[in-house]
């Protein structure tokens, strides 16, 4: 009984060791299989009590009796905190897929952001060609302007009044 009893602390020792940074170091794939194994263990160790519990045997010591109550207690309440280790375990799986879908979000947020901003390259070509095409007829209009002004003055200084 001592020997599963430590092969039991160990096992939840290394369980917490995993849980507490589980998601940040370790893919789910392998979250999963060392959760497993940790069930595992807990079975057998679970079995390893139940087998070597007298059954059947109705004059049996207080000692035992006792022995028997103190493992089903302790095995109530290692299943309980192993529930409450599993539930914490799982919220912080969903708290980081979160987070992980709000960081995507950003980063996509900010590739649109930047291809906003950015014009796409032939639509600066075209502003540049509007712009000189612009400056081209202004010149013309200004060029007529010119030659009617010098045309009506020429014409008013040749007709007779």
């Amino acid at each position: 009984m001592y020997v599963a009893g430590k092969a039991m602390a160990e096992v939840i020792s290394d369980f917490i060791a995993i849980t507490s940074d589980a998601y940040i170091s370790y893919p789910s794939e392998e979250i999963k299989a060392v959760r497993k194994r940790i069930l595992a263990e807990l079975e057998n160790y679970l079995h390893h009590i139940t087998e070597n519990q007298p059954t059947g045997s109705v004059s049996c010591s207080e000692k035992d009796a006792d022995a028997r109550v103190k493992a089903m207690v302790v095995e109530e309440q290692m299943h309980s905190k192993l529930k409450e280790m599993s539930e914490s375990l799982e919220e912080t799986k969903r708290k980081l897929e979160q987070s992980l879908i709000a960081s995507r979000n950003a980063q996509q947020f900010t590739k649109n952001v930047s291809k906003l901003s950015t014009p796409p390259p032939g639509l600066l070509a075209q502003r540049e060609k509007r712009k000189r095409d612009y400056e081209d007829l202004d010149r013309q209009f200004n060029d007529i302007e010119q030659l009617r002004k010098k045309w009506k003055s020429t014409r008013a200084t040749a007709e007779p009044k």
